[in-house]
């Protein structure tokens, strides 16, 4: 069974796929996050009040991000790079390829193409 989002990593998850699909439902984001519509309801109205989103009623409706929006993405410092590479070579292969991936999710040199 899949452990469930806290709902401040449902809403940074949500802001994150906003970002890159520009609009959507929450029907969509309903299912896409295994919550219900209202739960989806209150996590938009919050987030409103936090990001350039808006939603429209009606035909050709939805959850719409502004297209010049970008979530203020965090990296990870040569430091803890560093500890994350060091930790991997103590792990199992899986686990190392969990801590790869997460360095280079976090690594500004592969997000800005550097």
């Amino acid at each position: 069974m899949k452990d469930r989002l806290s709902y401040i990593e449902r809403r940074h998850n949500i802001l994150e796929y906003l970002e890159s699909a520009k609009v959507t439902t929450r029907k969509e984001l309903a299912k896409k996050f295994n919550v219900s519509s209202e739960t989806i309801r209150k996590d938009i109205d919050y987030l409103t009040g936090i990001a350039p989103i808006y939603t429209k009623q009606g035909n050709k409706g939805g959850v719409f991000i502004y297209p010049e929006f970008h979530y203020d993405r965090k990296y990870l410092t040569d430091d803890e790079k560093a500890l994350l590479k060091a930790i991997s070579k103590q792990v199992s292969v899986k686990e190392r390829k969990i801590i790869n991936g997460i360095i280079f999710r976090f690594s500004k040199e592969a997000v800005l193409g550097i």
